[in-house]
């Protein structure tokens, strides 16, 4: 009976405290590697004397749990036991854990050597382009460490982010490779990039351009033009075409100093800077005859 007695008041002068506490999982087999995000945080219910309440920190708490294993396997899982809370000595004690078994995968660590491809963002200012085929990284491969069955699924790897947006001209910039799950490079190693911008040309066609009469003809006479409208092909940066009016252009023929008669002469023409005629113009037919006066 006192006994009893003893128990029910030794209890009542325990406390539950939920504590949630960092958890390192470790492989004994430095040629093996955990793969993945396993679970690393336990709740853990402690029973504290209220007497030790004060002295209670759970800074000093952490869980390790150590794997001893020769080879890989897909699945491992094992329980977490109260020896694997590292705590400070005292007089409390541990109820509950949770979760009590965690499952992990296990594989062997390798090496790979791989090609670098530059990890490029945004887009360069309207009417320029990044030359893909002409980028150059030096060095152009690397070598990446991490469990096989993760470097088998890679072709490649990418740089770090290199921005774009809003260039105009070629630059270098030096960067390194961007960081991935489970996989690094031997060595910290600085690729230098080099990425080539150029302006972007194209092609625009222009339809009904009106051709305009300009100059003076030896007498005064009528002038006429066939075709009073012409279709042309156009060509030079978009981000000039791209806001190109036919009102932009002017098509014309000169007939100064001309007499009475027909004729077939050229085109003239002038066109903003930059942009050039792609297609082939035919020849004009200008007639010249006398202006009726009434």
């Amino acid at each position: 009976m006192a006994l009893l007695v003893w128990n029910y008041v030794a209890n009542q002068e325990l406390k539950e405290i939920v504590r949630k506490i960092p958890l390192k999982i470790e492989t004994s087999n430095p040629n093996l590697t955990i793969i993945g995000e396993p679970v690393k945080r336990l709740t853990v219910t402690f029973a504290v004397p209220e007497r030790a309440l004060k002295n209670f920190s759970e800074s000093e708490i952490t869980g390790v749990h150590r794997i001893n294993l020769d080879h890989a396997v897909e699945k491992y899982t094992f329980r977490v036991s109260p020896s694997d809370i590292k705590r400070p000595k005292g007089s409390y004690r541990i109820k509950d854990i949770r979760p009590s078994e965690i499952t992990v995968f296990i594989d062997e660590l390798g090496t790979f050597q791989l090609p670098i491809r530059a990890n490029l963002h945004g887009e360069p200012a309207q009417g320029y382009r990044v030359v893909t085929e002409e980028i150059r990284l030096d060095p152009e491969e690397i070598i990446m460490a991490g469990p096989i069955q993760k470097l088998s699924l890679l072709s490649q790897v990418l740089t770090e982010p290199i921005d774009v947006l809003g260039r105009t001209k070629s630059f270098r910039k030096k960067v390194l490779i961007r960081q991935y799950t489970d996989i690094r490079p031997t060595n910290d190693v600085e690729i230098e990039a080099f990425i080539p911008i150029t302006e972007q040309f194209a092609s625009r066609q222009f339809d009904e351009v009106p051709v305009h009469i300009l100059g003076s003809p030896f007498e005064m006479i009528l002038a006429e033009v066939e075709p009073a409208k012409i279709n042309v092909k156009l060509t030079g940066p978009t981000r000039v075409l791209d806001i190109l009016n036919i009102s932009d252009l002017l098509f014309y023929v000169d007939v100064t100093g001309l007499k009475r008669g027909e004729y077939e002469i050229p085109y003239a023409f002038r066109l903003p800077q930059e942009v050039s005629i792609q297609s082939d113009l035919p020849l004009a037919k200008v007639k010249l005859g006398e202006v009726k006066i009434k």
